[in-house]
Order: structure tokens, then C-alpha cells, then sequence
């Protein structure tokens, strides 16, 4: 999914954002939930009229990649998609996928300005993902896709997407992230994320552990809501890897709502952004796996030891580059002793950076982990001392951020790697 990078355009829209919001907010909770669905009542009856088809897919980590590849089988067989996912890593652009391609800096500006009128017209002030979602469904309404694919970027039960009626519900995974907002443990997480399911809808899920399967189970049947688990049937184990287990959800639900098997192959050179990505630069190879959490790091390292990540590259990496938005400590120094176990057979050094970012995790505390594995401040004078193939993992925002500096550079030129498929 590569496309021009125009960094003026981009900081114009970044700037229109700015204006409204200042830096990234958030929003949750019931009563927020309300006044956004009321704002958006008449664009999302609309809505249901021509989407056909309408998929909300949730999960601690895995719905990226299952939304992308959700939408390519649909393309594939001919269908008008709209894809929205959350967050973007290189560009605003990312998160409005019509039909094949990004919308343009012109249209999305032209759906923000159109946007910022209605909210100052209706009296209402929104959220930053809130409005772009906003601006998602506006540009929805002009396109008229056939296909809804929605990505929740928080939760589920409260997200903005979920306002939408989904004609099926994905869950991909559970684990333990944004617990200062979803609650603690592994239940409240996935009730937060059941929220998606609607009476008599059915829901998809690949929930690895007994224990996650049991709540699922308890919840569906008190809410009459169909539900098959691929993990408890018994069609995926747990030696596949997350990978694998994403794209077998992405065909189920596709079969689920055509009722036919996919009849196509998935191409060798399918790849996504910020997910196994490779950049060609002028120390070497790049190459980008977001991993913002314990379980998302652990899953990728699996990946590339048994070879289902970046299968056409042969280790070690020079050097792994990793960054973290914001979270607890003890989930840093937990990220960071995992990859610190690997890298003896993954590369020869780790360091660990920092980065401009709202989100960024403050370089006071990432300093506190030097005595763990290297210690950078500032992460481009690093690059200089790079022999090799460098793995860039942690935060989509700090991927991003790398990203941009080098379609900056006048001697960059941008590839894609193979993405592992099954």
C-alpha cells in the first residue's frame, strides 16, 4: 500500500487538525458515546443504506492486519470497499481507504473542512479520532462503498465505529493494553471488546487462552449472540503463528458473508504499512514490524524466529531500533527484557530511542533502562553507526516518525518486503 508522500500537504492537514484540537485526544465512555450518536444519526442511517455489508473488527493486537486483508479479499473479488483503521503511521491518508487506493490530500482536506463546518453549524465540539471518523463516513456517503471494514482503534463497546450496526463482529486477540482505560485483566478487556456484538450477529473470534473462550461463551449465550471460535474448533493451534491466525480470520469472515470460499491466492508481495515493511535507504535495509505491547512483542518474535516474518531475510539484524508511546514501566522493562533474551540470535545490538511525538513515553524514564540494552536520546545520530539490516519496532508513532525522515531525504527509495501469508 506505498503511495506519495507529500510532506507540505501533510502538515497542512496536521495543521488543520491542530487548530481544533491542539495535540491527539481521546474519548470514551457512555454519555460521549450518545452525543456522538446523535450528531452522526443522519449519515449513519445513509450509511446503512448502501453498505451491503458492514465488519467491526476488535482486538489487543492483529485487527490491522485482519482489516487489510479482510478488504483485500474483498477487492479481489470484485466488491467497492471503504477501509478505516486506526492509527496512521507515515500519513493521515492511511485511515481513509476507498476502493484501492488513499484518499487524496485534496479530498481529505476538502472532508475535514466540511467537517470543522457541520460541528461549529450543530454546536458540538469533537475528539480528534472522532472527527476524522467523521470525515471517514462523509467521504463514505459520496463513494457509496458496498463493503463497511472498520477497525476499532480503542476498546470497542464505546468506540466511535461501533456506532455503525456490524453485519459481523471479529475479535483477533486479548491482551493486556490500555488497562488505565479498559480496566484491568483480561475480562474487562474483552467485555470492553464484546461490546461490538449485536443480538443474533455473529461473531468471529481466535482467542488463544480457555480462560478468554469461557467469558466469550458466557457472554454470547446470555446475549444470543452466534459465535465460533477458531481456536476452540480447533482449526488453529497455537504454534500458528499470529500472522497466519489473522489472514484465517480474514478469509472465515469472507466466507461468512459471501457464503463461498475465496477463490484467489494471496499475492507474495502483500504487505502493509508499518507491518513488515522494508526500506531501502543508505545505510541498508529497514525494516518496520509495529510491536506496542508485551504480548505484540513476544508474537513478534516468534515471528521471526520461525520464519514467518520477514521470510525472505536471514539473521542476524545489525542492530533492532525500538521506541514506546506512552504505558507503565513495568510493561517497557518487561518489551524490552524480551527482546534483550533474543537478540543474541536476531542482532547485534538493541537500542532503545526516543521520539517527538504526544504519544512518545518521556526520555527520563527510557533512560532509566540503558544498564538494560543502549541508550539513545535522539535516534537519528545513531544512523550514522549502522553496518547493517535494522529492525525498527515498538510504536507505530515512532515508525512513523523514521519513516518520514527518510521520504525527506532525497536518497531514499521505498520497497516493499514480502509479508508472511499462509
Amino acid at each position: 500500500m506505498n503511495f506519495i508522500f507529500d510532506d507540505e500537504s501533510e502538515k497542512k492537514l496536521l495543521s488543520l487538525m491542530a487548530q481544533h484540537f491542539g495535540v491527539m485526544s481521546a474519548t470514551n465512555g457512555a454519555e460521549r458515546f450518545l452525543e456522538l450518536k446523535n450528531y452522526l444519526a443522519p449519515m449513519l442511517k445513509e450509511a446503512s443504506t448502501f453498505a451491503s455489508k458492514k465488519i467491526i473488527i476488535a482486538g489487543t493486537n492483529g485487527k490491522g492486519e485482519t482489516a487489510h486483508c479482510l478488504n483485500y479479499l474483498f477487492e479481489s473479488s470484485g466488491k467497492k470497499t471503504a477501509l478505516w483503521t486506526s492509527p496512521h503511521i507515515l500519513s493521515l491518508r492511511e485511515r481513509f481507504y476507498f476502493q484501492g487506493e488513499n484518499l487524496s490530500y485534496s479530498e481529505l482536506e476538502s472532508a475535514l473542512q466540511e467537517e470543522f463546518l457541520e460541528q461549529k453549524k450543530s454546536n458540538i465540539v469533537l475528539g480528534y479520532y472522532e472527527t476524522l471518523f467523521a470525515s471517514f463516513l462523509r467521504v463514505a456517503l459520496k463513494k457509496k462503498p458496498e463493503i463497511l471494514i472498520l477497525e476499532v482503534g480503542l476498546g470497542g463497546r464505546f468506540d466511535a465505529v461501533n456506532l455503525l450496526t456490524p453485519d459481523l463482529s471479529l475479535i483477533t486477540s486479548i491482551a493486556r493494553d490500555h488497562e488505565e482505560i479498559l480496566g484491568r485483566g483480561h475480562r474487562r478487556i474483552l467485555l470492553e471488546k464484546l461490546g461490538i456484538t449485536r443480538k443474533n450477529g455473529p461473531l468471529l473470534s481466535c482467542l488463544e487462552l480457555a480462560y478468554q473462550r469461557e467469558i466469550c461463551r458466557e457472554y454470547c449465550d446470555n446475549n444470543d449472540v452466534p459465535w465460533e471460535d477458531f481456536f476452540g474448533l480447533g482449526l488453529l493451534l497455537k504454534k500458528d503463528h499470529y500472522s497466519l491466525r489473522n489472514r484465517f480470520l480474514a478469509l472465515k469472515a469472507f466466507e461468512k458473508l459471501e457464503g463461498h470460499s475465496f477463490n484467489g491466492t494471496w499475492p507474495s508481495d502483500l504487505s502493509f504499512k508499518g507491518r513488515g515493511e522494508r526500506l531501502d535507504w543508505e545505510q541498508g535495509q529497514f525494516y518496520f514490524i509495529g510491536a506496542h505491547n508485551h504480548d505484540g512483542v513476544r508474537k513478534m518474535l516468534e515471528g521471526l524466529k520461525t520464519g514467518h516474518l520477514l521470510n525472505d531475510f536471514s539473521f542476524p539484524f545489525d542492530t533492532i531500533v525500538v521506541s514506546f508511546s506512552k504505558r507503565s514501566f513495568e510493561e517497557i522493562e518487561a518489551c524490552l527484557r524480551l527482546i534483550k533474551a533474543e537478540s543474541y540470535l536476531l542482532a547485534r545490538r538493541v537500542v532503545l530511542t526516543t521520539y517527538e511525538h504526544p504519544k512518545a513515553m518521556d526520555a527520563e524514564t527510557l533512560s532509566k533502562f540503558k544498564g538494560l540494552v543502549e541508550f539513545a536520546h535522539d535516534w537519528k545520530k545513531i544512523i550514522p553507526s549502522l553496518k547493517g539490516p535494522t529492525l525498527v519496532t515498538g510504536s507505530y508513532y515512532f515508525i512513523g516518525e523514521i519513516q518520514r525522515h527518510f521520504c525527506l531525504s532525497s536518497s531514499s527509495s521505498s520497497s516493499s518486503s514480502p509479508y508472511p501469508h499462509s
